[in-house]
């Protein structure tokens, strides 16, 4: 009996008014039989009035009946016959209620006075509930995404049939309507345009010259012109159809409907373009000029809006007077504005309970601009803030409490500020916020939010606690949001921002005695930000190999929260973000929690995938002391005060610390800063390095003594550190060459320590049975590009393809010059242990998925590795930048060495800089040698190939060439300058043997 599919929707509603006329019908014939019976009804009048109720009557049933035979919503001019027809009943009511009367003594006006009002209400919600079933412009819209899938097949059908010029207008808007819902389906760009182009290809047609349809149509465009810009599409189309809509309200003046609907369009399109900007770090220059016109608008649609609409107008013109004050400083109208917003709060506050707390934060917000430009501050004003921001906290819903709650501590830090209060009035503000990360869900962003601002501000008074709690919880929120694909993209969670939080976690945890608890809080934040930024992919690819459906449900789920997040969000900290179409967002509100108790469930069904589990799941200590087995891990992070240095050991309980005072947040970002723009400034090409590097030479030598007398001589020193060591820099410090720093300044007690970078301690965990060198004879990959005019040719190629043929203990597969083709490489790497690529990279700062390696047909990026699985053992990127991360990125996240790892690939070998090409190509051979021939582990190795080549004399390399079938050092000046040069160490200088990097294990 289950399984039996419940019968049509037409089925059951004809089958309901078929009942309903049945029982009209005898209800007018006992009205009837009553009327004459017992009240003395005269015989005719009976009759005719039981005949008028029972012919309307069925006439309203049947129209209905065959409505939903054929499936088909009422038009306008059904509302008109309805509203009509019962009226006809009511009279006929009122007549028998009169004659029902006159044998009783009592007062019959009264009675039928107060008859007439309740039929009035009647008539009332009839209309309403009509117009609820019937939109406005009298066409078909799918009540969910199976009617619109199911319409758009029926449209398809019915659109390759001959139709008249009507049903034909019927079934185009009709389709694009369902294309428009069934966009929510999947694939909703391809859908959207579909749509749009049905709807342009019927404003060109004239089966829009009848009256309104062109309107109908072109608002129709304007909607799905809208969703399209949402998921993506550029601005051309929306404006297009700005433009039909612009050109319709010139050719109706009179029309104010058409009139408005143009100027709130119009202003919700300038009000998108800007946000968009913003959200892509771009602030234009005629932002405040696209504000105004947009205000402009807006203020001029106000009075010609229906009352049904202009409460909605109302607040969303509030929202942006406030957002346009707070983000130009504007103050010349406040007054008028705090005016406006007063009269809102009194008009919406009285008609809408769940409005009310947000138009009063919007007053407040008003209000604490006036209390900002007032010198000295306006402390009423202030007050009035915090009495509206207060009175918001009682909302019923939790989203807009901790708003209010974020606004009331705002609102109480402003105060200490300006007033003082010391400890009892950061108390206040604390408290506040603490109320806000109560109140909030905790995967939400403004408890994120919340919590960091808590560890800032308990920080400033050296609350150890409360500054620890504040960040550790502001830590959680992040793992959690990423977990969910909500920071990517997203200026509410910047990235490089969790790097400093975990860092400030650390030094609050350790303040407060708790090592471990610090230990984590740094393992968090790594780990976060290299899954979000290039872990998430494959995860999602590989899921969907596991389990299309989960994987599939995972990544709508995500878009879905992403977006819903940001749509009910309130403001954020930097300028209080708006708060746009405020409607809308108290309907996303119980939308939204719906969503997240729908992650929660297939969070538990994830956790089931072990690469989802550590997404999910905050990592465990004893993870970390079981990956330190393989080799000590030592994180470093740069803190506000001052900054650690951890290391984590197998057999200690706790991790080690040694604080770095001269590592502050401050001097760090100074060095970093100095660093890049001289890294920037370099060429990009391998063989156009011949020109005057003392610049570079001299910022470097600089960098490396910095980080020698601030970092690592007191890591080294303080924990006597010896043998291999996973280094894990936490922030911008990633950015540096920490591992140059003992060896330039110290290189005997260099040689003692073996640095290899690691992404975080999981991953080391992760790869550890791959950690003792290879575990079998390993085939080599060898692409080799020469580049080509423009690109700088790289000569040593030939003596690179030979150093891997003296070695490798399997005859190499190689791919010389054409035929390095991206689809070849890619197809071959899942066949060899070793990948060596010699050709010429790029770091793309702009894009970083971009940043790519260069072969014959084109790159190789990032993203081309995203969702592999690869076999190998090591990756050798022999080519310039192809270690360089986004300054804006840090923890070298987004570079081919952390895609690689990600992939699979245990161990990558890859430049910090550009290196000039021979001493590339001597320590590549060299390293070739110690690694096949000799056995060491590769990042053994490599600091080996280093320091041979930074102690090495020309003779040496002289004798090196000769003996492994070189033709020797390649003179260029003659016999005399070749002999003073024997003896000198050519390439002791950093920027020849430091860019070279190991990472993984």
């Amino acid at each position: 009996m289950n399984g039996t599919p419940a019968p049509p929707r037409w089925i059951r509603r004809f089958a309901l008014l078929s009942a309903v006329w049945l029982a009209g019908v005898l209800y007018f014939l006992t009205l009837t039989w009553l009327g004459m019976g017992f009240l003395g009804v005269p015989t005719g009048p009976a009759i005719a009035l039981e005949a008028i109720g029972v012919v309307a009557f069925s006439v309203i049933t049947g129209e209905y009946m065959l409505l939903s035979w054929f499936n088909v919503t009422p038009r306008r001019t059904e509302r008109f016959r309805l509203r009509f027809f019962v009226g006809v009943l009511a009279v006929f009511f009122g007549a028998v209620l009169w004659w029902s009367l006159s044998p009783f003594d009592v007062p019959k006006f009264i009675v039928f006075g107060v008859y007439i009002g309740v039929v009035a209400m009647v008539l009332t919600q009839v209309g309403a509930a009509h117009s609820r079933w019937m939109p406005r412009d009298g066409l078909i819209q799918p009540r969910s995404v199976e009617d619109a899938l199911h319409m758009v097949e029926l449209c398809g059908t019915l659109s390759a049939r001959a139709l008249r010029p009507k049903q034909r207008y019927n079934v185009m808007v009709n389709h694009a309507n369902a294309l428009t819902v069934a966009a929510r389906a999947g694939d909703p760009h391809r859908r959207l345009l579909d749509a749009y182009q049905i709807l342009m290809e019927l404003h060109r047609s004239p089966l829009v010259d009848e009256r309104n349809r062109r309107f109908v149509v072109t608002r129709r465009l304007v909607q799905v012109a809208s969703a399209l810009n949402e998921h993506g599409e550029e601005t051309a189309l929306y404006e297009q159809a700005l433009e039909l809509l612009r050109q319709e309200a010139e050719r109706r003046p009179a029309d104010a409907t058409v009139r408005w609907a143009w100027l709130v369009n119009r202003a919700d399109f300038l009000f998108r373009r800007i946000e968009r900007d913003a959200a892509g770090g771009r602030v234009p220059a005629d932002e405040r000029r696209r504000r105004e016109e947009a205000l402009g608008l807006l203020w001029e649609a106000l009075p010609l809006s229906f009352p049904g609409d202009r409460t909605e107008l109302r607040l969303r013109l509030l929202d942006q007077l406030v957002t346009y004050v707070e983000r130009t400083g504007e103050t010349a109208d406040l007054a008028g504005h705090i005016r406006f917003a007063r009269m809102t709060v009194d008009k919406i506050g009285r008609l809408d309970r769940e409005v009310r707390p947000m138009t009063r934060i919007m007053l407040a917000r008003l209000l604490r601009q006036r209390a900002l430009r007032s010198d000295p501050l306006d402390a009423t004003a202030l007050d009035e803030a915090e009495t509206l921001a207060e009175s918001a906290t009682e909302s019923s819903d939790a989203d807009q409490r901790s708003f209010a709650w974020l606004f009331v501590a705002l609102l109480h830090r402003l105060r200490q500020e300006r007033f003082g209060g010391g400890m009892p009035a950061a108390r206040r503000s604390l408290e506040a916020l603490h109320m806000v990360m109560t109140v909030a869900p905790g995967h939400s962003m403004v408890s994120m939010r919340a919590a960091d601002l808590s560890g800032a501000w308990a920080a400033e008074h050296d609350d150890a606690e409360a500054a620890a709690y504040g960040f550790t919880t502001a830590l959680s929120a992040a793992r959690r949001l990423s977990a969910m694909g909500m920071a990517r993209g997203q200026k509410e969670i910047p990235l490089p921002e969790v790097g400093a939080i975990a860092a400030e976690a650390m030094h609050w945890q350790l303040a407060c005695g708790r090592h471990r608890e610090a230990a984590l809080a740094l393992e968090s934040g790594r780990a976060l930000v290299l899954t979000d930024m290039v872990g998430r992919e494959m995860l999602v690819r590989r899921l969907d190999e596991q389990d299309p459906a989960l994987a599939e449900r995972y990544s709508r789920l995500t878009v879905e929260l992403a977006r819903a997040e940001l749509d009910a969000t309130g403001p954020s900290l930097d300028g209080m973000a708006p708060m746009a179409h405020l409607q809308t967002r108290l309907e996303l509100g119980s939308r939204l929690r719906a969503l997240r108790d729908e992650w929660d469930a297939l969070a538990d069904r994830l956790r089931s995938v072990p690469e989802f589990r550590a997404l999910i799941d905050e990592p465990r200590y004893v993870d970390l002391r079981e990956a330190a087995r393989q080799m000590p891990l030592l994180y470093l992070a740069a803190a506000d005060r001052t900054g650690h240095a951890l290391l984590i050991t197998a057999e200690g309980d706790a991790p080690e610390a040694v604080e770095l005072p001269g590592l502050t947040r401050t001097a760090l970002n100074e060095i970093v800063a100095r660093y890049q723009d001289a890294v920037s400034a370099l060429p990009g090409e391998v063989m156009a390095l011949s020109g005057d590097e003392a610049r570079w030479a001299a910022v470097l030598r600089d960098t490396l003594g910095w980080l020698h007398e601030n970092v690592m001589g007191p890591v080294t020193s303080g924990f006597g550190l010896s043998g291999r060591v996973a280094l894990i820099p936490v922030g911008p410090l990633a950015l540096l060459p920490s591992h140059a720093a003992l060896a330039h300044a110290d290189p005997a007690a260099a040689e003692k320590i073996t640095w290899q970078y690691t992404p975080n301690g999981r991953v080391l965990a992760r790869h550890a049975r791959l950690l003792n060198g290879p575990s079998s004879r390993n085939r080599v990959l060898l692409t080799l590009d020469e580049g080509r005019d423009g690109t700088g040719r790289l000569r040593h190629v030939p003596g690179v393809e030979s150093a891997v043929h003296a070695w490798a203990p399997e005859p190499a597969t190689v791919l010389r010059h054409g035929e390095a083709t991206r689809e070849t490489v890619l197809a071959a790497l899942p066949h060899h242990d070793v990948y060596h690529f010699n050709c010429h990279g790029r770091a793309d700062r702009d894009d970083p998925f971009a940043s790519h390696l260069r072969l014959a047909d084109g790159p190789l990026a990032i993203r081309d590795f995203l969702g592999r699985r690869l076999p190998g053992r090591l990756a050798v990127l022999s080519a310039c930048e192809s270690a360089m991360a986004r300054r804006d990125l840090p923890d070298e996240v987004v570079s081919l060495p952390g895609a690689l790892i990600e992939a699979g690939v245990p161990g990558v070998i890859a430049s910090m800089w550009a290196v000039t090409e021979m001493p590339t190509f001597l320590m590549t051979a060299r390293f070739y040698e110690l690694w096949l021939d000799k056995g060491l582990p590769p990042a053994d190795a490599l600091q080996r190939a280093q320091s041979w080549l930074r102690a090495s004399t020309v003779r040496d390399f002289d004798t090196y060439l000769r003996a492994n079938g070189h033709s020797g050092w390649p003179w260029r000046y003659g016999a005399a300058s070749a002999e003073r040069k024997l003896v000198q160490r050519v390439y002791q200088e950093p920027d020849h043997w430091a860019a070279f990097v190991y990472t993984g294990i």
